[in-house]
């Protein structure tokens, strides 16, 4: 197996974990709060790589200041999309924060590279498929859709962080230390959402499951595939996680969608799949 298809598994494996860890984000909520839960998740996150890294011997180089760089884009990406699932369904968050893989070209804009007319027609169609899946009875989105959507933002910025460091950096060292910066800047939110010991041992499947594989495992796949992938592809792959996401939600959660937001996903389902037509963009690839 070349190394472009082992990314490429590798990133599939990654879309499969963070879908159904949709499930178990929106479990954990109902137990603890949203800084809590992604702090925790994150410290158990890094420390499982901890041993990983002494057994390869790996050396830091330049991966402080990449996990610095990827830590904080992870903060952001993580936390507004953890806050939102507080009020809205696990597979409604996940085709929202789908949308990223139009924002990552449309971020290599400001990188200097071209888009191609196609990819207007993706950010034109996600838009639309965003506005029939969030858009209620008086036609208003809510507040927590739109901050999952800016986790769609954090996303791509996290993606396109990672394409410029996984490179030059050990990826589970650069992973793990992502981990622990992510986590520290939740350190003080945490403290102040005081949780309860007895609410932390309710919510502790979750938290192991997402911190060990969703952080642990997960994140690290996403590292590694992009040594060997661009970030257009990489996003669009991630973004069947959503799917994913709806397919756990339902057989899990029994999460029903209604006539206008099955339209909604369609429309956003066809934009990330019209995403994946070959057309080279002038400037570069991105």
């Amino acid at each position: 197996m070349n190394k472009r298809a082992r990314a490429h598994l590798f990133l599939m494996a990654t879309a499969f974990i963070w879908g159904s860890a949709f499930v178990a984000q929106k479990g954990a909520m109902s137990y603890i709060g949203p800084f809590t839960f992604t702090c925790i998740r994150m410290f158990i996150g890094g420390i499982v790589l901890i041993p990983l890294i002494k057994i390869r011997g790996a050396v830091f180089d330049r991966s402080y200041i990449g996990g610095f760089c990827c830590g904080i884009a992870l903060f952001f990406s993580i936390i507004f999309q953890q806050i939102g699932l507080v009020y809205t369904t696990a597979g409604k968050a996940a085709f929202i924060t789908a949308i990223y893989v139009i924002i990552v070209p449309v971020l290599g804009l400001f990188m200097k590279k071209m888009i191609s007319r196609i990819m207007w027609l993706c950010v034109i169609l996600a838009v639309a498929g965003v506005y029939l899946l969030c858009m209620e009875s008086d036609f208003f989105i809510s507040k927590w859709d739109l901050l999952v959507l800016l986790s769609a933002f954090g996303y791509a910025a996290h993606i396109i962080t990672v394409d410029h460091f996984a490179p030059k950096c050990d990826p589970v060292i650069l992973s793990c230390m992502q981990f622990f910066v992510c986590g520290a800047i939740c350190l003080p939110t945490m403290i102040i959402e005081a949780p309860l010991l007895s609410d932390l041992l309710d919510a502790w499947l979750p938290i192991v499951y997402v911190g060990v594989i969703s952080c642990g495992v997960a994140y690290t796949f996403q590292i590694v595939a992009q040594r060997d992938t661009t970030p257009t592809i990489t996003a669009v792959i991630l973004s069947f996680e959503s799917v994913f996401a709806v397919i756990t939600g339902f057989f899990i959660l029994n999460e029903i969608l209604s006539i206008q937001q099955i339209i909604g996903c369609a429309v956003m389902f066809a934009a990330i799949i019209m995403a994946q037509i070959p057309e080279k963009p002038k400037g570069g690839i991105i």
